[in-house]
């Protein structure tokens, strides 16, 4: 997907949602957030 390299070479989730498949992709933009969420608590225990 489009967007997820977008997310990746400009190192944020202020991406567009893809047409047609907004609820998938705000799915996973929100999947990354709460990957990167639970990474960062992770790391500082």
């Amino acid at each position: 997907m489009e967007f997820m390299k977008v997310q990746i070479h400009n190192q944020t989730l202020n991406v567009d949602a893809v047409s047609g498949a907004t609820y998938s992709s705000k799915g996973i933009i929100n999947a990354v957030n709460n990957a990167l969420e639970s990474a960062v608590t992770e790391e500082n225990y």
